[in-house]
């Protein structure tokens, strides 16, 4: 993990009896690649494909729907907007194909169900919030 990490993610790590090894934030990625390759795992990268899959599916809709079609009205202008330069991430190749869906999930219902998890006895953080959501939701909507 980057040395940037807050304590209570590790001490969360560890309480599930994970390993954490931490590293300068510039060098994560090569790290977990490495620790991934001398312990025969996966770097599964997380953040570097997020918003591939997330284009992939709007696209499909666009292209299936014919939401394409639609043209948006807008303006050109200068002096608004943003400006600067941007830092981008590292981007990766992806297989969208095993992909069958995205689901989007606000910030405050991920909390909430973070909240909830915690109320039941589950140690875990918005990203466990966001599994419990989807998962109920892939449930609810299963034909």
């Amino acid at each position: 993990v980057p040395d940037t990490i807050e304590d209570i993610k590790v001490r969360h790590i560890k309480e599930y009896g994970g390993d954490v090894i931490k590293v300068p934030l510039s060098e994560r990625l090569i790290r977990a690649r490495d620790i991934a390759a001398e312990n025969g795992g996966f770097f599964m990268n997380q953040f570097g494909n997020a918003d591939k899959a997330e284009e992939y599916h709007e696209s499909r809709f666009k292209n299936e729907s014919g939401a394409s079609l639609w043209v948006e009205p807008g303006m050109a202008g200068i002096g608004y907007g943003p400006m600067g330069m941007a830092r981008k991430g590292e981007t990766t190749s992806m297989d969208a194909a095993v992909i069958d869906r995205v689901v989007k999930v606000p910030d405050v219902a991920a909390t909430a169900a973070m909240r909830i998890l915690r109320e039941q006895g589950a140690s875990g953080g918005t990203s466990s919030g966001v599994n419990l959501l989807t998962s109920m939701h892939i449930a609810a909507t299963a034909v």
